[in-house]
């Protein structure tokens, strides 16, 4: 377990000019990708692997902002002082770990400090960007049950208020519920290496990845959980943000300090006046903020109510630079281009309909059940109009 930061107190004070700490590893950042912030600000400069795999290179803190310098490709990833919301500091596999959230919902992770670097290191989040160093105990107990906290694009799970997992949004594939209180969570899987030219077959990937989460949330969801986002959506109220309000909420005669209300313990129902599930409520909740990412993304085109034959389903269709991403009642799925081996546009034999096939490798999944192909049907003579926005990527 951590010990307590402050017992290793640092004799050097934090430097007028900066401070550069060498031999640090990105760790992966989490949530949207912005082409353009103060500050020079542009994660797309960082090397593909940056969220997959750690990056050995040198941090420095400075007035100006945060940046860090990859060792061998000397990319930069840089962050603006205004830009900088929350700090924290735990243990890691590598010493430890400052952990910096930015306004726009990435989570960014430096490994490999030692534990006398929290003093210089809180003393230059305070100096230059106003925000608390928070030192944090990882939950080492291994118990499956706990709260689910959402802060940005991350789910953090807490075991007796200390973090014990998380799940970056951004990896999410594809949420639904499964029966009354239960969710499940795929997460997209490692990138797939390319066929042996001379077998055609894929290599074996020497490497563990976590494919799907099912989490247990019961009980029915109450006022004083939910929120409502952007799209008009219920979505469950982070932790902070439930604080803060209930802090500003004026109390009323006789109320109690910290007193739940009566009418925060009210239902919460949907468009079609059914109470609401908890489950049902958390899994829009992870569908509405792993969309973060593409919310800073126009679509190039979108199609509405396309018929599905396999999986089956009438689904809504965007396409992105490099995915595109087919939305239906119970399962969203995000597919990556490089992923499509094969298309194929093929006759109904009843002469009315055509089937356009989209084969995969990987295939979706849906549970236990693996979808290599695709199948979307079409009326023969029908036509569509749909505005492409190609402009936005300069070609």
């Amino acid at each position: 377990m951590m010990g307590d930061p402050a017992g290793h107190a640092s004799s050097n004070p934090a430097p007028k000019i900066g401070k550069t700490f060498e031999n640090v590893y990105l760790g992966g950042q989490n949530g949207p990708q912005v082409e353009t912030v103060a500050f020079a600000y542009s994660p797309h400069a960082l090397s593909d692997t940056a969220s997959k795999h750690l990056i050995l290179g040198k941090l420095r803190l400075a007035d100006l902002g945060v940046g860090f310098q990859e060792a061998v490709s000397k990319k930069a990833l840089t962050m603006a002082p205004k830009d900088i919301k929350r700090a924290s500091w735990q243990r890691c596999a590598r010493g430890y770990e400052l952990r910096i959230e930015t306004s726009n919902g990435l989570v960014h992770r430096f490994d490999g400090f030692q534990t006398e670097s929290f003093d210089l290191l809180a003393d230059l989040m305070e100096r230059y960007y106003g925000v608390t160093l928070e030192p944090k105990e990882v939950s080492l107990r291994g118990y499956n049950w706990g709260k689910a906290d959402f802060r940005g694009s991350t789910l953090n799970f807490q075991v007796q208020n200390r973090p014990a997992f998380e799940i970056p949004l951004a990896e999410v594939s594809n949420t639904a519920t499964v029966g009354k209180n239960e969710v499940s969570i795929e997460l997209v899987g490692p990138p797939q290496p390319p066929p042996n030219p001379e077998t055609g077959r894929r290599p074996r990937i020497r490497e563990d990845a976590l494919f799907e989460v099912h989490f247990y949330v019961p009980g029915m969801a109450v006022q004083s959980q939910v929120d409502e986002s952007a799209a008009g959506k219920k979505i469950m109220r982070e932790a902070a943000a439930a604080a803060a309000a209930a802090a500003a909420a004026p109390r009323r005669d006789g109320e109690e300090e910290g007193e739940i209300r009566d009418d925060e313990d009210d239902p919460v129902y949907g468009e079609d006046g059914e109470a609401l599930t908890a489950a049902a409520i958390f899994c829009e909740t992870i569908k509405s903020r792993a969309d973060v990412g593409v919310a800073h993304e126009e679509s190039i085109v979108s199609f509405d109510e396309v018929l599905c034959l396999a999986p089956r389903g009438r689904y809504e269709m965007d396409m992105f630079e490099t995915f595109f991403r087919i939305r239906g009642k119970s399962h969203d799925y995000r597919i990556l281009f490089t992923s499509i081996k094969g298309l194929f546009l093929v006759p109904k034999p009843d002469d009315i309909h055509h089937m356009f096939v989209i084969q995969l490798d990987p295939p979706v999944r849906q549970g236990q059940t693996r979808y290599p192909f695709l199948i979307f049907q079409f009326d023969r003579d029908e036509e569509t109009e749909a505005t492409i926005k190609l402009d936005e990527y300069g070609n």
